[in-house]
């Protein structure tokens, strides 16, 4: 049985929520820069692309011909997929202490996550024929829309799982 506890728990992470979502509309780029360096670098790698920096616009892509800046940064996902984290993962955490330490745990995985799966959405979005995009520009964030929320309930999938297993679960859901 949930405990009443764990209310407060996810109070808290409806809060931390509410204002990092607050935050973020009063972001540049620069504020962001901890999910756009490790984009860009990863994006660089694999693309062997050399992106160029201006802190009004972003990262550059000119052999690309892609802009990474803030609104593609991944933000809005990694505070979700944080909210999801943290609403799954209490009900399975005893102690008040543990769940309190749950959350610097949570938003760290959920950063890693964010990288990879923002990484994943902007290669697929060079692989989209630019005619496509021109023709259809809803297509580049229908694109983004179906990877986020694919990856999104696969994590959540794959952490229930994992939690069920885990001996630190205090609840065995059917």
């Amino acid at each position: 049985m949930r405990s009443n506890n764990d209310h407060f728990f996810y109070m808290l992470a409806v809060i931390i929520f509410l204002i990092m979502k607050l935050a973020y509309t009063f972001f540049e780029n620069e504020a962001v820069l901890f999910l756009l360096l490790p984009t860009n670098l990863a994006i660089e790698t694999i693309t062997s692309s050399i992106a160029a920096y201006d802190p009004q616009s972003g990262f550059f892509h000119e052999s690309l011909n892609i802009v990474i800046d803030k609104s593609c940064s991944g933000f809005n996902f990694w505070i979700l997929c944080f909210v999801m984290f943290a609403f799954t993962t209490v009900r399975f955490i005893k102690g008040n202490a543990l769940k309190l330490m749950m959350f610097p745990a949570v938003l760290l995985i959920s950063l890693v996550l964010t990288i990879f799966v923002n990484t994943s959405r902007i290669l697929l979005a060079t692989l989209t024929p630019e005619f496509f995009n021109e023709q259809f520009p809803w297509l580049h964030q229908a694109q983004g829309t179906l990877i986020y929320l694919t990856f999104l309930i696969t994590f959540y999938l794959g952490l229930y799982y994992l939690l069920q297993k885990l001996p630190l679960s205090h609840e065995k859901l059917a």
